[in-house]
């Protein structure tokens, strides 16, 4: 029984690891895409105080 508590208590750690990853992977990608949307932005539509 133990052993078993053991084996249940590392998945469950593992599973942890894993979603971990998995989520700071999909945040990661969300803040790539949102700062190359921010980038091009700025270089599209901001302003240039050259032209005034």
């Amino acid at each position: 029984m133990k052993k078993l508590l053991k084996i249940g208590e590392f998945l469950g750690i593992v599973v942890g690891v894993v979603a971990a990853v998995y989520i700071g992977f999909w945040v990661g990608k969300a803040v790539l895409v949102v700062g190359v949307a921010w980038v091009g932005y700025k270089i599209i539509f901001g302003q240039n105080d050259s032209d005034n």
